[in-house]
């Protein structure tokens, strides 16, 4: 975890596989016997399938967030929120809110970033910096 990889746990129970990703707790449930499978477990591994796919976007967003901030933060930790926002849409030829959304990750980059494990959002001097959690 702390080199930037995704850990996670694999438990074989009977029919099933569970993963669990660290550190977010997500839980995955994989049964081995597809002719098994009933609506109600379509419906949960498709709700399973959309936390896969919302935790990679996540996890995409957030690191091309902290390759700008290495790059350009003064102390590589730390940048300004506004610069950081601009930053984003010139390298991505997009901003931030409208990735945020064409990925369903909410619209709001504030929340985004408050709700992070990656990152911390704080006002200095009446300036939001966006600091990396280390």
């Amino acid at each position: 975890m702390q080199q930037e990889l995704e850990v996670y746990r694999v438990i074989k129970q009977d029919n099933q596989i569970k993963v669990i990703k660290y550190p977010s707790g997500s839980t995955f449930i994989f049964d081995q016997q597809a002719k098994n499978h009933t609506n109600a477990n379509n419906k949960a591994n498709n709700k399973t399938s959309s936390t896969q796919t919302d935790d990679r976007n996540r996890a995409v967003i957030e690191k091309q967030l902290l390759d700008i901030i290495r790059s350009l933060g003064a102390d590589k930790t730390t940048l300004d929120l506004s610069k950081l926002g601009e930053e984003y849409n010139i390298r991505h030829k997009e901003g931030v809110t409208k990735a945020l959304k064409r990925l369903k990750l909410g619209s709001n980059f504030v929340k985004f970033l408050t709700n992070s494990k990656v990152f911390k959002l704080e006002k200095v001097n009446k300036v939001y910096k966006v600091s990396v959690i280390s």
